[in-house]
């Protein structure tokens, strides 16, 4: 079985609207209050943990080098990250934290965003 190790919280990152950040001038169809949502997979988990695996598996020191990566990149775009939002699964809360301390966002969860089967 392949791993692929360069998967990256479900997580969702809420971009201030276009209008409000001076790097990126608003494009000519964007609307008042348009928002843009960046959706991210968690970092590199340790599918070995004995913990519950869908809820409990932590990162790897891959995982939180792959979170921290993803937010240098995100800080570097010319956009503002206005919030970090997460699952509730411990792999998804760490990778947002990393990601949202590299940004100087706030991080919440929502079990709405955990995953789940039809």
């Amino acid at each position: 079985m392949k791993h692929w190790t360069w998967l990256l919280v479900i997580a969702v990152l809420m971009v201030a609207p276009a209008a409000s950040c001076a790097a990126a001038p608003p494009a000519a169809d964007a609307k008042p209050g348009m928002r843009t949502l960046y959706l991210i997979r968690h970092g590199f988990y340790d599918q070995k943990d004995s913990a519950d695996p869908r809820v409990g598996r932590h990162l790897t020191d891959l995982g939180r080098e792959q979170a921290r990566l993803v937010g240098e990149r995100l800080k570097a775009l010319p956009v503002k990250i206005a919030a970090v939002r997460t699952s509730m699964l411990v792999r998804a809360m760490e990778t947002g934290d990393i990601i949202g301390a590299t940004l100087g966002v706030p991080v919440t969860r929502d079990s709405l965003f955990n995953e789940c089967t039809p």
